[in-house]
């Protein structure tokens, strides 16, 4: 049996130490061995045995920026420093943000996406950045080449354009599939050369701190997913990773979510898992959810 993986929980909140730490040790079970101590113990705790996951409990309301700036330093370890806390998500994703923390987790969520979350943290690479791909797709679809973009684009993409009344491209699903080159036939470029505004494209990826599996898309500029259109909510809403899958959800957005013509309820269920190809609807705002390879082809085909 491999050795456990050593979780450590900083909270200075005498009453909530022991509730806290029966709930990571519930969650987490076998594997992983959970410690608790305070802030002012923490440079110790981590010189003692060094973590492979620091947890920074966020009292409500949480600290002056200057005392959490203060954690955050005495928190360094080789392993990521998350903050966690009973705040709305997004409050913590704002504070996690503003401290540098790798990212939040909410006390509040099932024990099951508990694990799941602290998992993923815990795999993904400490000095791995969230995306090296630059926020103009559309000009790095058009210097790279086919196969250079998909090389340097590990996720997929949402592309369309901002229209009041979006049209549905007449063929899309058979340019997906095609990698070897990137010539678009004739036939096929004249089909799908639209008048209008230029065709935008933006990558789903995980950029802002927060949950890892969670993917946010909204209005505000503080999302992964940043859409600036104005009837697109601040925090319209979200994929989920999950088995090497996305789904998306609507997290009750004021103009709805559609999955191919099919309205999703407000903070309701996702959708299925999506596939190449599927239609993505945010209030009026029509995408194609692609692959690397479909983004490039889109975006080569809208350009001619």
């Amino acid at each position: 049996m491999g050795t456990a993986r050593r979780i450590l929980l900083a909270c200075d909140r005498r009453e909530a130490r022991d509730s806290l730490g029966a709930l990571l040790r519930g969650a987490l079970g076998e594997g992983f061995a959970v410690a608790v101590t305070s802030t002012s113990e923490l440079p110790f705790a981590i010189a003692r045995e060094p973590p492979d996951l620091v947890l920074l409990d966020v009292a409500i309301p949480p600290p002056a920026p200057t005392a959490l700036a203060r954690v955050m330093e005495d928190a360094r370890s080789e392993g990521p420093v998350v903050l966690f806390s009973e705040l709305d998500i997004a409050s913590l994703s704002r504070l996690a943000t503003d401290s540098q923390a790798s990212g939040a987790l909410s006390a509040s969520i099932p024990p099951d996406i508990l694990k799941e979350e602290i998992e993923s943290l815990l795999a993904a690479p400490r000095s791995a950045a969230p995306s090296s791909v630059p926020n103009d797709v559309v000009a790095l679809a058009r210097r790279l080449t086919r196969r250079e973009f998909v090389a340097a684009s590990p996720f997929q993409f949402l592309v369309g354009r901002m229209l009041s009344t979006p049209t549905r491209s007449e063929h899309t699903v058979g340019l997906l599939d095609d990698d070897d080159g990137s010539f678009v036939p004739p036939s096929v470029r004249s089909r799908n050369t639209p008048t209008g505004p230029a065709p935008q494209a933006w990558a789903i990826r995980k950029v802002a701190a927060g949950l890892p599996s969670i993917i946010r898309v909204g209005r505000a500029a503080d999302n992964d997913v940043f859409i600036d259109h104005r009837n697109v909510s601040k925090l319209h809403a979200f994929f989920r990773v999950q088995d090497d899958a996305l789904t998306l959800a609507d997290a009750g957005s004021r103009n709805g979510t559609w999955v191919n013509g099919e309205l999703l309820v407000p903070k309701g269920p996702p959708s299925r898992p999506l596939a190449s190809g599927d239609v993505v609807r945010l209030a009026e705002l029509e995408l194609s959810f692609v692959s690397a390879s479909g983004c490039w082809d889109l975006l080569r085909v809208h350009s001619k």
